[in-house]
């Protein structure tokens, strides 16, 4: 079966490249890894056996799955070959595979526990990525995706229309790569239709009050729309709004940021024996 790599996803096309990408992933994470861990310790995650995670990334999200299932055999899959480097050298104790969420270099009902973390809003095919993360799960195995949807990501406070235009082309921008920002509210029926069984939907928060607004800066600085600006997705005039948008944003001293995530997982039918 030929990869299918992640079509709207590429760490070069990411402001400050490769680099500035390892960054973002784990900022990313640290933010909001104590909500994600509690839910997925409520789906069984420490007690997993073979953990497969896909779209590692940099190991940012797979180092603190490995510590959270402290007896399984981790696996990786990630298509970029110098993000899947890093991931290895941060978890050595995880296998880490080239390939790609469509087409997982596994066998039939190898793992008990799958991990996706924002990697289903990238895939051209989401409806296949399921239907592969449903072959290598053993019968009773777990999948469980973190996802978003651009229409539940969050609140800003002060809130600038000029800073959210920006943003909705950078949307646009990656739909018209393949991917899709609002996947978020489609998981639940794709997984069902792949043949996940007991499946489920919980939503998750982390806010600046609790940790702190320059913890937030690197996932909202408007530098992150420069490639888009410098490609023509987004126009110079929307940028510079952005940047005045944001800088008006952290002058204010009631400024406030919450950003939301969900977890959608489901079942493979049977019981583990």
């Amino acid at each position: 079966m030929a990869d299918a790599p992640l079509r709207s996803y590429d760490p070069d096309r990411m402001h400050g490249g490769l680099d500035g990408e390892v960054e973002r992933l784990e900022v990313q994470t640290r933010l909001a890894w104590s909500q994600e861990a509690r839910i997925l310790a409520g789906l069984g995650l420490p007690a997993a056996e073979r953990l497969l995670d896909i779209g590692s990334g940099s190991g940012a999200h797979l180092e603190r799955l490995a510590e959270a299932a402290p007896d399984a055999v981790v696996v990786g899959v990630e298509p970029d070959e110098r993000l899947r480097a890093l991931a290895a050298e941060r978890v050595p104790r995880a296998a880490l595979i080239g390939g790609s969420a469509e087409a997982l270099p596994l066998p039939d009902a190898g793992v008990d526990f799958v991990v996706s973390h924002y990697v289903f809003q990238h895939v051209a095919d989401p409806e296949r990525a399921a239907q592969e993360a449903l072959r290598v799960l053993r019968p009773g195995g777990t999948l469980a995706a973190t996802e978003v949807d651009g229409e539940l990501w969050g609140i800003v406070q002060p809130r600038f229309a000029e800073a959210q235009a920006a943003h909705e082309q950078a949307w646009l921008a990656q739909r018209r790569r393949g991917g899709d920002r609002t996947i978020g509210r489609r998981l639940w029926r794709i997984f069902a239709a792949a043949g996940f069984t007991d499946l489920s939907l919980q939503l998750f928060a982390y806010h600046s009050d609790e940790l702190g607004l320059d913890a937030f800066a690197p996932l909202l600085d408007p530098a992150n729309l420069l490639p888009l600006v410098e490609s023509g997705v987004v126009a110079m005039i929307d940028y510079a709004r952005a940047v005045y948008s944001y800088e008006r944003f952290r002058a204010d001293p009631a400024a406030f940021v919450l950003l939301a995530g969900l977890v959608v997982s489901g079942r493979a039918p049977g019981s583990q024996g």
